[in-house]
């Protein structure tokens, strides 16, 4: 190969290499968008007279939903991760930040509080979570299914377990991008869910202490 012909070949592959790269540079990711959960809303002029002590967690969350990124059961061995639509925060902490506003409303308390993310007092109760499922699915329902133990700290003898399963209409008739504002919407209502069925538990087991 000649210089002039060396110097040629090198100038084209040069040009050809910043075609390439100003090509590659023009394709825009699609956006990410991020969701929290939606948490109760107390009524109007609620005051919050409980004295009762409550913190919320840890909550325990099977390897394949401890991402950043939402789930979708695709079939029933099957997942499907969705890249551009995630949580704001963990999964965790985002179903311990709903939970605990929740019992706050369902039990009229200004003290409940979330396990490792803030400083509270002794309580009276603690909340713990094995969360089985936090998913959408191919039926336009997202299911979730958790674990979950009450104890009382220092009295183990009078711990109290469940387990919730909800199941939640994907409503509207979204389509493609659309259809993730509704599931976090229907994944909510599941969380609100497991909120009364664990606030229900616990008043029970405060008239049992009371009598």
């Amino acid at each position: 190969m000649t210089d002039a012909v060396h110097r040629h070949w090198c100038r084209g592959a040069g040009f050809l290499m910043a075609l390439i790269f100003l090509g590659g540079c023009s394709i825009a990711s699609p956006p990410v968008h991020f969701y929290t959960l939606s948490a109760m809303t107390p009524a109007a002029g609620e005051k919050r007279i409980s004295p009762l002590r409550v913190v919320v967690g840890p909550i325990r969350v099977p390897g394949y939903l401890d991402r950043p990124q939402m789930v979708v059961r695709s079939a029933e061995n099957q997942i499907r991760i969705v890249e551009y639509h995630r949580w704001a925060d963990s999964p965790a902490d985002s179903i311990s930040l709903e939970l605990a506003e929740n019992l706050g409303v369902l039990l009229h308390s200004d003290h409940v509080y979330i396990h490792n993310l803030e400083a509270a007092p002794p309580p009276d109760y603690q909340v713990l979570i094995h969360l089985r499922r936090f998913e959408g699915g191919p039926d336009a329902r997202v299911r979730l299914e958790a674990y979950w133990t009450i104890r009382v700290p220092g009295r183990p003898q009078l711990a109290r377990r469940g387990k919730t399963v909800a199941e939640e209409a994907i409503r509207g008739k979204a389509q493609g991008d659309q259809v993730y504002p509704a599931m976090v919407d229907a994944l909510s209502r599941g969380v609100k869910t497991l909120s009364r069925e664990i606030a229900a538990a616990m008043m029970t087991m405060q008239k049992a202490a009371g009598s």
